[in-house]
């Protein structure tokens, strides 16, 4: 079957060198040292150097402050990362002077406590809800999150707690919980927002692979796959402010299967606010429809989504949305077409499942256009989608090509011998 196959990730991975550039971390702190054959016993002082390093990454924690950076040695390290088990977050003041949590380079750090508890990480700011006490600007990067052990969501960023950035990072799942939560609260001011989930793999999860609350957050380049439930569940009950939150970039494949009702789930879900957006996604083989734009979503855009292999429709455009834009997505193979029972939608330049699109190895998961494929310059140009899923610039023909993935194969070599003529208009 099509979409049994796993689908290579290569294509989102190569340009993360380059987004790390282009978000300005540059932290000029202290960096300390944590190692599985280290000590708690050493100063902070200490720990500072490689060779005597802290034993625990939460005494490390202890030691940081805006603009450090623990650094952690491979290893497996038994211990959980929460607010309300004694753990110490510390907070930069910006992405230019954030605190940066990550496994060293080229080693492999694993975070899994022993059985028995409920969230792995849990970031919440106390109940104080201003400025200086926000769980803010914090990175976490090289690490694996195995929650395996445990009974609930694995990393749940509470209320007060904004301006996360995960990267790189492996997320594992349980039978209890999501991969990565986070959500609303009463008053607004302490919702949990403007995070950045990067070029993450999140997997094995009991229900999301992550529930996505509050504003302003970016979910970019990552692979969510084998998850029960929806994939990326952009949402928040009783809420109608969770607004401009980005969603692409991302292969979505093979959720929802332990679902029995393949009506109640879809691979990524775009609800709770205005101006949602999912652009340059790969979704396949959900047990479910694709993409759902749900009831209180207003303005939200599906824009150049490859859709391929869901049980149920490419895309449900459910009653209650008001004013969504579909466009420029590839539907193949899906259950149904897209359907729309929202209000004032605009929906063209999209194909249908009985279109091939004549992906290069559809049986391999390899969704890049063939030359002799309808999709390539038959799209809208869309100021935001700027790149395809691989970082490749659009337009590369005369339009933008339909779906995730831009063709590159149909120009002309620049020309290697140009003399001017004239300068005259």
């Amino acid at each position: 079957m099509l979409c049994n196959h796993r689908i290579l990730w290569k294509p989102v991975c190569v340009w993360v060198g380059l987004f790390a550039l282009m978000t300005f971390e540059h932290a000029y702190g202290t960096t300390y040292y944590t190692a599985r054959a280290g000590s708690d016993s050493n100063s902070c002082s200490q720990a500072t150097s490689p060779s005597t390093p802290k034993l625990t990454i939460n005494a490390g924690l202890r030691c940081l402050s805006a603009g450090d950076t623990l650094d952690i040695r491979g290893g497996t390290y038994p211990e959980r990362l929460s607010s309300f088990a004694g753990t110490a977050f510390p907070a930069g003041t910006s992405w230019s002077n954030p605190v940066t949590i990550q496994g060293h380079p080229g080693e492999s750090v694993v975070i899994k406590p022993e059985p028995g508890y409920d969230f792995l990480v849990v970031i919440f700011d106390g109940g104080a809800y201003t400025d200086s006490s926000y769980r803010q600007y914090l990175i976490f990067d090289n690490l694996t999150f195995d929650g395996s052990n445990g009974t609930n969501t694995v990393i749940k960023l509470d209320v007060g707690s904004r301006r996360i950035r995960i990267k790189n990072c492996k997320i594992i799942g349980n039978s209890g919980g999501n991969g990565i939560n986070w959500g609303g609260d009463t008053p607004a001011t302490t919702t949990s927002r403007e995070h950045e989930i990067l070029n993450n793999e999140v997997y094995g999860n009991a229900g999301y692979g992550m529930y996505i609350g509050g504003f302003g957050n970016i979910i970019d380049g990552n692979y969510v796959h084998d998850n029960y439930g929806y994939g990326l569940h952009q949402y928040g009950s009783g809420h109608t402010d969770f607004s401009n939150n980005i969603l692409r970039n991302n292969i979505i494949q093979h959720n929802g299967h332990n679902n029995q009702n393949p009506a109640g789930s879809c691979a990524l879900l775009l609800s709770s606010g205005d101006n949602n957006v999912a652009y340059n996604n790969v979704i396949l083989d959900h047990n479910g429809c694709g993409i759902q734009i749900y009831a209180s979503a207003s303005n939200a855009k599906a824009y150049n989504n490859t859709i391929v292999g869901n049980v149920a429709a490419c895309i449900n455009n459910n009653p209650g949305s008001s004013g969504a834009i579909i466009r420029n997505n590839i539907c193949y193979n899906n259950g149904s077409d897209i359907t729309d029972a929202g209000s004032g939608a605009t929906i063209d330049h999209n194909t249908t499942n009985a279109i091939n699109p004549q992906f290069v190895n559809a049986a391999s998961a390899d969704f890049h256009l063939q030359s002799n494929s309808s999709m390539i310059d038959a799209g809208l140009i869309l100021s935001i989608v700027i790149t395809d899923i691989a970082r490749i610039s659009r337009p590369q023909g005369k339009g933008y090509d339909i779906g995730a993935y831009e063709y590159v194969g149909n120009q002309l070599p620049t020309p290697s011998k140009l003399r001017v003529i004239s300068t005259q208009q």
